[in-house]
Parts: structure tokens; sequence; C-alpha cells
């Protein structure tokens, strides 16, 4: 039996190696092509260079971004789900942008696991501002940078009007007035920045 050898990251052609998709023989493998499209393969198929793209012609469409002053990758390319993220299609169904572009360049997803925002802009796709956490933190990163009911009315807002007030008055590091309130210095600066509680003056 041949050797197992991990090709996670290798490129081949056109194709960047995301993942192992099957632990016995032939090894089968999840790849990202050029043009923005997932396939699977296996361990030959790559070696011999009988699979080089996904199948994409010419015509194919590329990923394609532009970079915003925060330094986030707005995806202009693909189309976007009914919550704003891109979506490419993955083996025929359909996958968010920002999945794939973590996988590429930070790693597997475990099962169950979603890819957060840290710049709160479903269009971003740099992996630098991509995170994973489970669906309860994904929900409550949610609602702390205010992306529901506005203000105290949404019910999970950890934040009263008053103390939106004193957070943007007080002189203490972020760090410090995150702990103070029981938030993530993410969501105090989206108090900051008026991203959110945008009402309050």
């Amino acid at each position: 039996m041949a050797k197992y050898i991990d090709i996670t990251g290798k490129r081949y052609n056109k194709l960047t190696v995301l993942k192992r998709i099957s632990s016995k023989a032939p090894h089968r493998w999840e790849c990202l092509c050029d043009c923005g499209n997932v396939i699977t393969t296996t361990t030959s198929c790559l070696n011999s260079g009988n699979t080089t793209t996904c199948g994409c012609s010419r015509s194919a469409r590329p990923v394609v971004y532009s970079i915003s002053e925060s330094n986030c990758w707005i995806c202009t390319s693909h189309p976007r789900d009914k919550d704003g993220y891109p979506q490419i299609c993955v083996n025929r169904n359909k996958a968010r942008l920002s999945r794939v572009y973590y996988e590429k360049y930070r790693g597997p997803i475990p099962k169950g696991i979603c890819v957060c925002h840290t710049c709160d802009t479903p269009e971003c796709i740099n992996p630098d501002h991509l995170f994973l956490g489970t669906n309860e933190e994904n929900t409550r990163d949610k609602y702390e940078k205010g992306r529901s009911a506005r203000g105290e009315n949404n019910g999970f807002s950890k934040l009263t009007r008053e103390q939106v007030i004193e957070i943007r008055s007080s002189p203490e590091p972020q760090r410090e007035i995150a702990k103070k309130y029981g938030m993530t210095v993410s969501g105090i600066q989206c108090v900051l920045y008026r991203r959110n509680w945008k009402h309050v003056v």
C-alpha cells in the first residue's frame, strides 16, 4: 500500500489543495480552483496531471475583490445569499466564499463551526478578518454588534442607552471597557465607531 502523504496547501496547476475528505485509499481531496470553484479529486489525478482545473473555461468567473480603507476584501465577482455573503459552487452545492477562503489560508473548519467576521462585513473574504466560533458565539457576536432589533429592543443586547453614552465618553482602554461590560473588544469598537447604536447621539 502506498504511503499516505499530506498534500494540504500544495498547488497543482490552477488547483490549491484545501483538505482531505476521505481517509481510505484512493485518497480524495477538496481543491480550490483559481476561478473560485471547489472540486474533489484523487491524489493520483493531481500527481499525474489529469486534473489541473475544475473544468472551467476561459469565460469562468474568477474571484475578484476590492480592498476597503479598513482592509476588507470586498468580493465583487460572485452573487450573495440572502444574508449578504458571497457564494460559489462547491461540488454542485452553494458555499460561502468566506468559508472557502478560511480553509485555503487558515486551515480546516471543524464540523458545526461557523466562520465569523471581526470586521462585521459579510462581503469581506480577507482571511485576517475571519475567525471560528460556535453558532452560539456567532449569535452573541451578532447581537453585541447590533445586527438585530434596534438598541435595547432586541432582547439580547447587553447594553442600555445610558451605558452606550458612558462607553463613548470613557477614557479607559477598549479592553478594560469590554471587561467591564462583559463584551468583546470588537463589540465595544462597534459602539465607539457607531457601527451600531447609531440612533444614540
